[in-house]
């Protein structure tokens, strides 16, 4: 965990936005604490619960309103753009489990083939490269596991031309 400061004033000074005493608040949490309002963390969570379950109308017009359904869609955006490669390798596994191609070994080095294809096609701008899985694993003849032993990385045309086929 990240070092928090431990008075509200350095955390001020820092210009952190939570600060951690180490002492319980008045409903006995030991919860970091906001700089803003000095309220503790898990408090201030359990009274926007509250808050949020007594005003389901206000909160249904909030996500209603356009601007901020908009708003909230750019941020999607936004988050999505910065962690594609966290949501494919996520899709990925997904599908793998769906098909019960997964196993409890191999999984470690998965994140460093999205990595390299990252890395690789930001060395050769305009080829884009994909993972693939050596042994399909939904082929017409076998199927494969979705483990670091069976991807490769492929060129998008190497990858479209493989299609299902296990050579």
């Amino acid at each position: 965990m990240i070092e928090l400061p431990k008075t509200r004033q350095e955390a001020r000074d820092v210009g952190s936005k939570a600060y951690f005493t180490g002492l319980f608040c008045k409903n006995g949490h030991v919860s970091k604490r906001w700089t803003a309002t000095g309220n503790c963390a898990a408090c201030q969570q359990q009274n926007t619960k509250n808050w949020t379950n007594n005003n389901p109308d206000k909160v249904r017009a909030f996500f209603d309103d356009p601007v901020q359904r908009e708003k909230s869609r750019a941020s999607n955006r936004k988050h999505y753009q910065a962690n594609k490669l966290w949501y494919l390798e996520k899709y990925n596994k997904r599908r793998a489990s769906k098909l019960q191609a997964t196993t409890t070994w191999g999984q470690e080095g998965i994140s460093a083939f999205y990595k390299k294809a990252k890395e690789l096609e930001s060395l050769n701008k305009g080829t884009k490269y994909h993972v693939d899985h050596i042994i399909p694993l939904a082929g017409d003849n076998v199927c494969g596991l979705h483990n670091q032993f069976n991807l490769q990385i492929l060129t998008e045309q190497e990858n479209k031309r493989k299609g299902k086929a296990w050579n």
